[in-house]
C-alpha cells in the first residue's frame, strides 16, 4: 500500500486532492526504540498515526490513560496549543511504527479546512476528556490567598514589601525549553532524581530552593546573588522577598495557600513553606507520596500525612518565563 493510499483511507474524506499531496509529501515514518516517552506538547508539534504495533498514552504519573492501535492518530492536541490541553507521554511498544505528519503542513491545510480542523480538535477533545474523567481531574482550582493574607503577611517584612514595589520586573517573553531540557525532565521524573543544592547555613534555606528549581528549568545561578536579592537576613527569607528574586531572574510567581490536591494539579517544581520557619522544593506529587528537597537534608519521598505534618499550605508557584543571566541583572545594593 502507497503512502497516498494509507492516508487517504484514514482521513481522505476530509482532504482535497492538494491538501492530500501535501501531507504525503511531508509524510515520515519510522520505527522508534521500544519504551521510547514521547512528549505530547514539545517544540515538534504535529500528528503521528500508529501504522503498527500499539503505543500507550500516560499522564505525569506514568499512569495509563489509553491503548492505541493501528490507524490510531495522538499528539492532535499540540495542534491548538490555545485549547489548554492536558499534557500526556507516549510509550513506545516494540514493533510499534509511526507515522509523522509536522505541524506546519497541518496548519495551513486547517486554517483552511474547517471540516478536517474540527475531526483533529475532536480527537484532542475526547482524549483529553479521557484523561480528565480518568483521574477525576478538575481544572477550576480554586488556589488563593485572599482569605489568608494577613497569615502570608507574617511570613514577610515591611521591606520586602516596598522591595516589591519597587524591583519588581515585567518578564514578558515564553520560556520554552530545549530539547534536551526535556528529555532530562522525563528521565528524572521516571528516575525520581532531582536536582540537589544544600544550603550553606540555616537562613539559606530559601535561596537553595531557588537555585534548585533554576537548576531544574536548565540554569545555574550563584546562592549569594539569590541571597542579595532575597533580602535574607539572619532569620532567612520571607516568601516575598523569594517571590521578588525569582521574579528578578526571571520567573513569574504565585504565593497561594492550598491542598496537596490543588497543589498536585500546578506546575511543579515549587517551593513550600515548611514547619513554620524553613523552605523546601515540592518536585513531584503522586497517588501516594510528595517527593521533596529539603536543602538541609536532600531528596525525601514522604507520605501524605507526612507532608502535611509540615506543610501548611503556604507556596511559591514559580512559572519559567526567559529565564536570565545573573550578569544582566542589576541588583540591589545592601545597606
Amino acid at each position: 500500500m502507497t503512502t497516498k493510499e494509507y492516508l487517504s483511507g484514514l482521513i481522505g474524506q476530509f482532504l482535497s486532492e492538494e491538501d492530500l499531496a501535501s501531507l504525503v509529501e511531508s509524510a515520515e515514518f519510522s520505527k522508534p526504540n521500544p519504551g521510547l516517552l514521547l512528549e505530547s506538547i514539545s517544540a515538534s508539534d504535529g500528528l503521528y498515526i500508529l501504522v503498527a504495533g500499539k503505543v500507550r498514552l500516560v499522564n505525569s504519573s506514568l499512569d495509563l490513560i489509553s491503548t492505541l492501535h493501528p490507524a490510531q492518530l495522538f499528539r492532535e492536541c499540540t495542534l491548538f496549543p490555545e485549547a489548554g490541553f492536558l499534557d500526556y507521554a507516549v510509550r513506545v511498544s516494540p514493533q510499534a511504527e509511526l507515522c509523522y505528519i509536522p505541524g506546519k503542513v497541518l496548519r495551513s491545510i486547517i486554517h483552511k479546512n474547517s471540516r478536517f480542523k474540527e475531526y483533529l480538535y475532536n480527537l484532542a477533545t475526547a482524549k483529553d476528556n479521557e484523561q480528565k474523567s480518568k483521574f477525576s481531574i478538575n481544572t477550576q482550582l480554586d488556589l488563593s490567598v485572599n482569605d489568608d493574607q494577613e497569615l502570608i503577611a507574617g511570613i514577610s517584612t515591611i521591606k520586602d514589601e516596598i522591595y516589591l514595589k519597587t524591583h519588581k520586573q515585567k518578564v514578558n517573553k515564553a520560556y520554552f525549553p530545549s530539547p534536551t531540557q526535556r528529555v532530562t525532565h522525563l528521565w528524572q521524573h521516571i528516575t525520581r532524581r532531582y536536582p540537589f543544592f544544600e544550603q550553606q547555613s540555616g537562613s539559606d534555606c530559601g535561596a537553595a530552593c531557588l537555585v534548585m528549581v533554576a537548576r531544574y528549568w536548565g540554569k545555574k545561578f550563584s546562592v549569594n546573588r539569590i541571597r542579595d536579592i532575597a533580602n535574607v537576613d539572619a532569620n532567612g527569607a520571607s516568601l516575598r522577598g523569594l517571590s521578588a528574586a525569582a521574579e528578578s531572574i526571571g520567573f513569574s510567581t504565585r504565593p497561594v495557600k492550598a491542598s496537596i490536591d490543588q497543589l498536585a494539579k500546578q506546575k511543579l517544581p515549587a517551593i513550600a513553606h515548611w514547619e513554620g520557619k524553613h523552605y523546601i522544593v515540592v518536585y513531584e506529587i503522586t497517588h501516594n507520596q510528595v517527593i521533596v528537597a529539603d536543602p538541609a537534608i536532600g531528596q525525601r519521598s514522604l507520605t501524605y500525612p507526612e507532608f502535611k505534618t509540615g506543610w501548611q499550605g503556604y507556596t511559591l508557584l514559580l512559572q519559567p518565563t526567559a529565564l536570565r543571566d545573573f550578569q544582566r541583572i542589576k541588583y540591589p545594593t545592601k545597606k
